[in-house]
């Protein structure tokens, strides 16, 4: 199961920053629209079958998502017959990972991930990327950033193209032009040839319904691909939830060789 592990680093692992914007009243209204019509919570849970194709391996799970807004995301994942393998506590400020299957744990901060595998980790990004959300990263005004584009394409679509010019990132989101429903939201970082896409679809009869039935999340690392399926079967919101993590003394420190 270690490749649990790196799994979901590199879903952590998703990068962030841009740059100036132009006609700023007309895409303020638009973001304006689009996020009157995203899901509203407090608390999210979600329940979901996943499929992954990590290194052309597949691996089916269960897992078990729970938000608390803008404090913290804990995840809970289970390759099958109830057996819970990898428990995941985010904050904005804190990694918390504990793999029970070999007894092992990682704490640390988003800086590490940056110092140990690249990855520029946000937690702004993840949260808004698991709950269909718009977003900027956390560290950047909406000023700093540039609009290449703003098209519709034949299937109702609307489509963003934002880029930081001096990091060499980028950022499009694509969304309904009758529901501002999000259906994909790409972030790359054309430097060192790393991307993320998220794609939301729904089954037919439910293209309006807030929150997708379906994720198909997408990494790239230079010319190697990974893919993820999410099969949403259930999500509540704002129903009362726990948040527990509890490392046991037994537990041994994963140390990642710098």
């Amino acid at each position: 199961m270690k490749k649990i592990t790196y799994i979901f680093i590199g879903i952590i692992g998703i990068f962030a920053n841009f740059l100036h914007a132009q006609d700023l009243v007309k895409v303020n209204s638009l973001i304006d629209s689009v996020k009157r019509h995203q899901l509203k919570y407090n608390n999210l849970s979600i329940k979901a079958d996943v499929n992954t194709k990590i290194s052309d391996e597949d691996m089916k799970l269960d897992v078990n998502i729970k938000i608390a807004r803008d404090s913290m995301i804990w995840i809970s994942v289970s390759p099958g017959l109830n057996i819970e393998a990898v428990r995941i506590l985010l904050t904005p400020d804190s990694i918390k990972y504990m793999n029970k299957l070999e007894n092992t744990y990682f704490v640390g901060i988003y800086k590490d991930l940056k110092d140990l595998f690249n990855i520029q980790s946000d937690y702004t990004t993840l949260q808004a990327l698991l709950s269909r959300s718009f977003f900027f990263t956390a560290n950047c005004s909406f000023e700093e950033f540039l609009v290449n584009s703003l098209n519709c394409d034949s299937a109702n679509s609307m489509q963003w193209e934002f880029e930081k010019m001096r990091d060499k990132y980028l950022q499009k989101f694509s969304f309904d032009q009758k529901t501002y429903l999000l259906r994909n939201s790409l972030v790359k970082d054309v430097l060192y040839s790393r991307s993320i896409e998220v794609q939301y679809t729904a089954k037919k009869g439910n293209e309006d319904e807030v929150f997708p039935d379906f994720m198909k999340i997408v990494t790239t690392n230079g010319n190697k691909g990974n893919e993820i399926l999410v099969e949403i079967k259930k999500y509540n919101v704002d129903k009362k939830q726990s948040y527990s993590f509890r490392i046991p003394e037994k537990y041994s420190k994963i140390e990642f060789k710098k």
